[in-house]
C-alpha cells in the first residue's frame, strides 16, 4: 500500500482523543516509517525499505512522489544520484521556498514538517494524480492519501455532505474540494496549503493551465510544422 498519513497539533500537543485512535492505527503499520513528537504524527503506509521518507535537517518528507524531472533536478541542485524523490523535494524546498513546485514535474502528494517553526506544508501535483484530503479536529489538522484513514483517525464518525451525495447520484459535476463528508476536504491539483502552530492554513495556486492561441494555417501540414517546432 502507497501512501501517507499525519497529524498536525495547533497545540503544544496531540489531544488524547486522537492519540488513542492513533495508537490502534499505527498498530496495522508497524513495519512501516514513521515520525512521532508531541504535536506532530506522520506515517508511511508502505511497509519494508520505504522511498517515501526523508530527513533533512529540521525537516521531514512523508510523500507519494515520483518526479519525471529527475535528473535534471538532480543536476540544477548538484545533488548525488540515486537519491530518494522525497529527499530531492527537501533540497529544491530548501532552495527555492514554496517557488519549488514550479520546477517539479511528475505525480505527487506529499507533506513537510518544519520541527523548528512547527509548521506544516502539503502539496498536490499540478493534474491531482495523487490524492491528498483532509480535515480539522480538536485543534489538529487530520492528512492522509485515503479519506478511510481520516475516518479511522477521527474519534467521531464524520457528517455525510448530503449535497455531495445528490449530486453524485444525479451524476453532476462536483465542486473538487468536496468529498461524501462535510468535514473532509480534497487538496485541489496545483494547489499547496500551509499550516502553522497558530491553527492558521492558507490554501494557494501555483499553476494554472493557460489557453494557447492557435493561429490560422493554411493546411493540415501546417499545423503539424507548427506542432513539431
Amino acid at each position: 500500500m502507497k501512501g501517507f498519513c499525519g497529524v498536525f497539533s495547533f497545540e503544544s500537543q496531540i489531544s488524547t482523543k486522537l492519540l488513542r485512535q492513533l495508537k490502534e492505527c499505527n498498530s496495522e503499520f508497524s513495519e512501516s516509517s514513521s515520525y512521532t513528537s508531541d504535536r506532530v504524527f506522520l506515517q508511511s503506509l508502505e511497509k519494508g525499505s520505504n522511498p517515501c521518507m526523508s530527513q533533512l535537517g529540521q525537516l521531514s518528507c512523508f510523500g507519494w512522489i515520483r518526479l519525471d524531472n529527475y535528473d535534471t533536478l538532480i543536476q540544477t541542485l548538484s545533488l548525488p544520484d540515486k537519491i530518494q524523490d522525497s529527499e530531492v523535494v527537501l533540497h529544491a524546498y530548501l532552495k527555492w521556498g514554496t517557488d519549488f513546485l514550479k520546477y517539479i514535474l511528475g505525480d505527487f502528494s506529499f507533506c513537510i514538517y518544519d520541527h523548528v517553526v512547527h509548521s506544516l506544508f502539503l502539496a498536490k501535483d499540478q493534474l491531482g494524480i495523487r490524492p491528498l484530503f483532509y480535515t480539522v479536529f480538536d485543534r489538529c489538522v487530520i492528512f492522509a492519501t485515503q479519506v478511510d484513514l481520516i475516518k479511522r483517525i477521527l474519534p467521531e464518525k464524520p457528517d455525510l455532505n448530503l449535497n455531495y451525495l445528490v449530486k453524485e447520484l444525479k451524476n453532476y459535476q462536483q465542486d473538487i474540494q468536496d468529498t461524501f463528508f462535510e468535514s473532509i476536504h480534497r487538496l485541489k491539483p496545483a494547489h499547496y496549503l500551509e499550516v502553522d502552530h497558530a491553527g492558521d492554513l492558507l490554501e494557494t495556486c501555483y499553476w494554472e493551465l493557460e489557453p494557447v492561441i492557435i493561429p490560422k494555417l493554411k493546411n493540415a501540414e501546417a499545423y503539424y510544422e507548427l506542432v513539431r517546432s
